[in-house]
């Protein structure tokens, strides 16, 4: 459990590293949890509320300086947002048009089926 005052004296960069520090030991907490090797289920709640601490004290210094400190990982620049959002956009009508052109084909080759799933006669 992480004490205030230790936060209080972190600079914005190192805060910025506890957090996502902590967000890797919440994420690995509950992957244990899910899989019952968590023995101490109490851990996942101490691992929230530092996290809830690092924030605030994150938040109090961005309004102190007017300055918000964020992971550098976070940070993406929008022309590579839109660029994967079209790569997405054209990988979705590629599998789209294979899944229409396999109807088609598989609607071709079946036997015609009345309503209780037999052949139709003729």
């Amino acid at each position: 459990m992480l004490k205030i005052d230790d936060l209080r004296q972190l600079n914005p960069d190192e805060l910025a590293e506890k957090v996502l520090q902590l967000k890797k030991e919440f994420f690995n907490l509950r992957v244990s949890a899910k899989s019952g090797k968590l023995e101490k289920n109490h851990q996942i709640s101490d691992v929230k509320k530092d996290i809830a601490r690092v924030l605030t004290i994150q938040n109090e210094l961005a309004k102190s300086t007017g300055v918000k400190a964020e992971p550098k990982a976070a940070k993406k620049s929008p022309k590579a947002e839109s660029k994967t959002a079209d790569q997405k956009i054209e990988e979705v009508k590629k599998v789209v048009q294979k899944k229409v052109k396999a109807k088609e084909t598989s609607k071709e080759e079946k036997p015609k089926r009345g309503l209780f799933g037999r052949k139709k006669k003729g």
